[in-house]
């Protein structure tokens, strides 16, 4: 099981905004983003994770 202890920030396209909704995402009007709260299980969101990229600041 993949957790995470901060909110995980997903990359999920418009037309799967409710899908992510339903699975307990939720959206932050600062970032403009989804993600997954605090301690919520990741593993159910894998086909939203962010790709890696040089420019990442994490």
């Amino acid at each position: 099981m993949l957790t995470s202890n901060r909110k995980f920030i997903l990359d999920v396209p418009y037309a799967e905004k409710d899908d992510a909704k339903l699975l307990g995402a939720w959206w932050d009007p600062d970032l403009k983003k989804w993600y997954v709260p605090a301690g919520i299980e990741l593993d159910q969101f894998k086909q939203w994770f962010p790709e890696e990229n040089e420019d990442d600041e994490n």
